[in-house]
């Protein structure tokens, strides 16, 4: 038994045989789903949408006649995809480093709450304009400065590790280098050390809101 107690969809009662919890939200759809991560457990999610109308679920676990919160995963309910092989559950969620965008990731079961499984790299795929000439890495390693990127230069933004390193892709030679970010500093990057504006040197970038 699922009920939306608010008219603005603020709260709602959940209830499943003698389980009963009641939590609040956004705005919440009234729309439930199911679904089996590790093959025992049940995990209920709960349709709503942020105030940008943004999807998302509030997820919980059903376990031996018991309901408790796990998280939340971004993303309309259809886009998941469920691995019981992998125990996990593929959702999307905004990158952490560099710009803005929406990023695939996977989440498991630990003690009940839902945990990311980092990726070794995360697509992005768009194009941006050097506004300034950069150095950037032939690797990842951070030894060997083997690119360097004129101002006016087009390039791809392969993707990211969303902890320290962006890839970027000369349009026009092909050549491949990577850019490193300082942890923990959103839109920044490092420039011979220092912590610098990425929209200071790139034309092109994405960011939410």
């Amino acid at each position: 038994n699922y009920q939306v107690t608010d008219p603005d969809g603020k709260s709602f009662d959940l209830k499943i045989g003698d389980a009963e919890i009641e939590g609040s939200g956004d705005k919440l759809t009234g729309k439930i789903y199911a679904m089996s991560i590790d093959g025992s457990s049940l995990q209920i999610l709960l349709e709503d949408r942020n105030s940008n109308a943004d999807d998302y679920s509030h997820v919980y676990v059903y376990q031996q006649d018991e309901l408790e919160p796990a998280g939340v995963l971004n993303g309309e309910v259809s886009s998941y995809r469920v691995h019981p092989q992998g125990r996990l559950v593929t959702a999307i969620g905004s990158s952490e480093v560099f710009q803005s965008f929406y990023l695939e990731k996977d989440f498991t079961l630990e003690n009940g709450v839902l945990v990311e499984i980092a990726r070794d790299f995360y697509p992005m795929g768009n194009e941006v304009t050097a506004r300034k000439a950069i150095t950037l890495s032939g690797s990842k390693a951070g030894v060997a400065y083997t690119m360097t990127v004129k101002a006016g230069s087009r390039l791809v933004v392969l993707g990211t590790d969303n902890q320290q390193w962006v890839c970027l892709q000369d349009i026009e030679t092909g050549e491949i280098g990577w850019l490193q970010v300082p942890q923990g500093e959103f839109g920044q990057i490092l420039v011979d050390g220092k912590s610098e504006s990425a929209q200071d040197y790139f034309d092109g970038l994405y960011y939410f809101g």
